[in-house]
């Protein structure tokens, strides 16, 4: 008996229903107001207004250009709790250890060792002075949590070992590992903007973006039913690479100074959709499938894709929207 496990489209798509999931989160946009926790809606009045508040272009005079910064990195180390699993049919060396401590070793291809500059580039302008009310600005920026990378590795005796699927068999593998294994993520919104002073104490802004995304990333998935005691010869290697060149959005502000000491802001972002596509590639363990039944992975037909026809065996198709 085979069972084949349709992938084509092998898709991570949501549904239409909201999520909202913890994690890391970097507020603000430029080196200011990421310094200041991103508390710089009312208070900033240079080019990272450009992804903050575009009203606050209106405090700008003449032709300034802005190159801004904030270099993250994501230092993480955790360790899960419990112990790896005594599994039946192997004998691991490992099996009743505690779960080692897994610490992210990513190298942003973009970075500078671990860690990653995330831009912010404008260039404002007053026109000269010809409509004294009026400010244009055009530029790039990146939003909070564009950067997500990850690759993650195990802490061990002779430093920080980074498990290969299908390779280190007498290693322990990531207790993290389906969480995540590696991710590599950008987000870039080339964007115009306009500010206008509508009274001396009131100034308005709005800005338009119309960005690209690119998303690599690898994660764990069982590929035998109910690999409860997480054998790793019955995972399989779930990898995609996709990219969405269309990821429009767009913001509005407004800057209000009711008295010379106080100065009220507010901004509006619209959300980011990436419907990225791309391609995908898995990796099945030694023992994965049960008795009597084979697993293989192969594309759907065509007529029933989702979103990305035309997957192999050989060259899947994946479809990742967020």
């Amino acid at each position: 008996m085979k069972l084949l496990l349709s992938a084509g489209a092998i898709a991570l798509i949501g549904s239409g229903t909201q999520a909202e999931a913890g994690g890391l989160f970097l507020p603000g946009s430029g080196a200011v107001s990421t310094s200041r926790a991103g508390a710089a809606v009312a208070s900033t009045s240079d080019g990272e207004a450009l992804g903050l508040n575009p009203a606050g272009l209106a405090k700008t005079t003449g032709t300034t250009i802005t190159l801004s910064m904030a270099i993250i990195d994501y230092a993480m180390t955790f360790r899960r709790r419990g112990t790896y699993d005594y599994v039946d049919d192997a004998d691991q060396s490992w099996e009743g250890a505690p779960y080692p401590v897994v610490s992210d070793d990513a190298k942003p291809p973009l970075g500078i060792g671990s860690y990653q500059p995330i831009p912010v580039f404008a260039i404002t302008t007053d026109l000269g002075g010809k409509l004294s009310k009026l400010r244009l600005a055009a530029g790039i920026y990146a939003p909070s949590n564009s950067y997500p990378f990850r690759d993650l590795c195990t802490k061990t005796a002779s430093g920080c070992e980074k498990y290969e699927f299908n390779v280190d068999i007498d290693q322990p593998p990531s207790p993290a590992r389906y969480d995540i294994v590696s991710q590599e993520a950008a987000v870039i919104l080339p964007s115009l903007a306009a500010s206008y002073r509508v009274l001396p104490d009131l100034d308005v802004g709005a800005r338009i973006s119309v960005g690209f995304a690119h998303l690599k990333s690898k994660i764990n998935v069982w590929s035998s039913p109910g690999n409860l005691v997480e054998n790793v010869n019955r995972d399989g290697l779930f990898s995609v690479d996709v990219k969405d060149n269309f990821v429009p959005g767009y913001g509005i502000g407004l800057a209000y100074r009711p008295t010379p000491r106080l100065e009220i802001g507010a901004n509006y972002s619209s959300s980011l959709t990436l419907e990225a596509q791309g391609s995908a590639h898995a990796e099945l363990g030694s023992m994965s499938g049960a008795a009597g039944v084979d697993v293989e992975v192969v594309p759907v037909p065509d007529e029933f894709a989702r979103c990305a026809p035309g997957g192999t065996v050989e060259s899947q198709k994946a479809c990742v929207t967020l």
